[in-house]
């Protein structure tokens, strides 16, 4: 309920917030009226319940701010200020926004830091810079799915539901809203048991298949491509992330919308909340004046990879990573997910809100504690919940090619944090500042880079193995996860030269080192033209796609002939920004690309190569069995074609 056991904290703060009590009182009392007269509702109804506590809250949160969880008075500090800067510089991130909302003085404050550059000439970003958020954008796509759902319980609905649907909520069957040409899974019981709540938070059983897209697609295409991606779990048996469901589900809102997921969302969310500056379209972001720029880890600038305004493509990237915000544009989105955020009892609660489920966990992503001061770690519908160090937070990451993001809010304290950087970040300085904003909030000590070895108990769980901490578990590094051995017996590279074909992924050609064509001539020139030049022992091909243009394979172990170690690569032939020069965007580094295992047919003179499996990670291959053929293993099946 609005009440806690509050510790005294002074006179003088005393007698300034305890003028509030009354005045919460007085609200209840009024509150309770003013619902009998108007709807004549009893007392015991779950709705009168519900607004009756929504009407008081303001004030009886003011009578309890400072006694409740005393917060700090100002959580940027010059201190954190500080670390944020030598983070940065040792990061190499450009640009940095951070905001924070809470509720520790009088009234809600919002606190601003901004550091950095936004623009190439040298433009400081400010809390006002549009960064892209990328997958910070699914809270959105589930809130405005759950205000579609609203509008058709309140009959407010724009177009009916098939005749055989009663109503829409998160356990509708996506096949009941779809035609058969436009849904489907590899499995059959999944196409027809799988609903929109099972889509959004990520137990369909479809693993992350993000090279399965192309740049032009819609979403009518990636829907009706899904039935050719292979399930690496049954439905609902294990969570594991993917993009394609939130794209589907732009398609559900727009087809009972009655107009574009982009459109409904910046009416229905952008402009209810007076997020101005917020949008899907990168020429009004551009036009603003205040879009960023986005760089590399390398220091190279990038494009701003969603950049374009046709129907089909923004409407596409929408619904998985398609937002522009600022920070404080973002600080206006928290403060409306932080009252559903924090524990509401079922008997308070009038119907479903579209923030209280989407916060709600549904999906187990890691049963046990990762480390010690974490708990288990779950997933609503564009959330993940877990408590840190007795806090429970309510948070979600996004990245896309030189932007980063975090957003977490602290429901049981009030507050939210975002974090906003223009770059590739390997370092996690923009998951770091935000976690500093957090223990401000919380009254831990701050995450200093000089402290890692001394403080590991205090790095947020992901932080840890990515800086070396010693005590976390290490991300793997596929790369040197076999041992080399002398002996020489790895196939020659000209044995896999040829097309391969993925109905779910498109065709590819691999091109040897002694191939020679029109098309195997230009691939050559474009790794030539790189910085990272060309590999003598390595297969290539164009791959358009979304987030690549080229791939290349090696042979890493020769005790293992039939192995392939994959990366993606994305060539700028004439650079990008103010630099011309041809330049090559690994959107992996390369310890963290994919194994690729293929198999042969025939003996002697006649071994050819059937087709190759692809892992999408090197967990997926590290538990391959050696008793089942890799076409049924792994994740993407390639047919050799010729």
């Amino acid at each position: 309920m609005i009440y806690r056991d509050l510790p005294h904290s002074g006179d003088a703060q005393r007698r300034r917030y305890t003028l509030a009590t009354p005045i919460c009182l007085l609200m209840l009392i009024i509150g309770y009226g003013v619902l009998r007269a108007t709807v004549r509702w009893d007392l015991g109804s779950r709705a009168a319940l519900y607004w009756i506590e929504r009407a008081a809250d303001p004030a009886c949160r003011l009578a309890t701010a400072k006694f409740g969880r005393p917060g700090p008075d100002v959580v940027i500090t010059p201190e954190l200020s500080d670390i944020t800067r030598r983070l940065m510089r040792h990061g190499k991130v450009a640009g940095l926004s951070l905001g924070v909302t809470h509720f520790f003085g009088a009234g809600r404050d919002d606190e601003f830091g901004s550091w950095g550059i936004m623009t190439e000439d040298g433009g400081k970003v400010t809390p006002d810079t549009l960064f892209n958020i990328g997958s910070c954008s699914k809270a959105i796509l589930t809130y405005s799915m759950g205000v579609l759902m609203e509008d058709f319980r309140l009959g407010e609905n724009k177009t009916s539901l098939p005749t055989d649907v009663s109503e829409l909520t998160w356990k509708t069957k996506v096949i009941d809203l779809l035609p058969e040409t436009d849904w489907g899974l590899a499995d059959k019981w999944a196409t027809s048991e799988a609903n929109l709540g099972d889509a959004l938070s990520h137990v369909t059983g479809l693993p992350r298949h993000d090279f399965a897209w192309f740049s032009n697609d819609s979403t009518l295409e990636v829907a009706r491509r899904l039935r050719h991606l292979k399930m690496t779990h049954g439905l609902r048996m294990q969570w594991d992330y993917n993009n394609q469901m939130y794209i589907l589900a732009a398609h559900i809102i727009a087809r009972y919308a009655k107009m574009p997921y982009t459109a409904f969302a910046s009416e229905r969310v952008f402009r209810a909340l007076e997020m101005t500056a917020t949008t899907f379209s990168p020429t009004k972001a551009s036009l603003s004046g205040n879009l960023s720029h986005a760089w590399s880890d390398t220091g190279r600038r990038l494009p701003y990879w969603l950049n374009s305004d046709s129907m089909d493509n923004m409407e596409m990237l929408a619904g998985p990573g398609g937002i522009a915000s600022s920070a404080r544009d973002m600080t206006k989105w928290m403060r409306e997910m932080l009252p559903w955020a924090r524990h509401i009892s079922p008997a308070q609660l009038p119907w479903a809100h579209p923030a209280y489920d989407a916060t709600t966990a549904r999906a187990i992503i890691f049963g046990r504690a990762p480390v010690p001061g974490i708990s288990m770690i779950a997933y609503g519908l564009g959330w993940i919940r877990m408590t840190y160090h007795g806090h429970e937070l309510v948070y979600h990451s996004g990245a896309i090619p030189g932007f980063r993001s975090l957003t977490i809010l602290l429901p049981v304290e009030g507050a939210g944090v975002i974090s906003l950087a223009n770059s590739d970040d390997p370092l996690a300085v923009h998951e770091i500042t935000a976690f500093n904003a957090v223990h401000r909030i919380i009254g831990l000590p701050l995450i200093d880079p000089g402290q890692f070895q001394h403080n590991p108990e205090v790095l947020p769980h992901w932080l840890g193995p990515r800086l070396g901490v010693p005590g976390y578990p290490q991300v793997s590094q596929a790369s040197s996860a076999e041992p080399q051995v002398a002996v020489e017996q790895r196939l020659p590279l000209e044995m896999f030269v040829g097309t391969y074909s993925n109905v779910g992924y498109g065709n590819f050609t691999l091109c040897a080192p002694s191939t020679t064509s029109p098309y195997c001539n230009r691939v050559h020139a474009a790794f030539n033209s790189t910085h990272n030049g060309p590999t003598p022992a390595a297969l290539l091909a164009e791959w358009p796609r979304l987030l690549a243009t080229h791939l290349r394979l090696e042979q890493p172990y020769p005790h293992r002939p039939n192995l392939l170690w994959m990366t993606t690569h994305y060539i700028f032939l004439e650079g990008y920004g103010n630099n011309r020069s041809p330049f090559d965007y690994e959107l992996l580094p390369p310890e963290y690309g994919m194994y690729m295992e293929c198999m042969t047919r025939g003996t002697g003179a006649g071994l050819e190569v059937e087709g190759c499996g692809l892992f999408l990670s090197y967990e997926r291959f590290q538990d391959c069995s050696s008793q089942a053929a890799v076409r049924e293993q792994a994740e993407v099946w390639f047919d050799k074609v010729e």
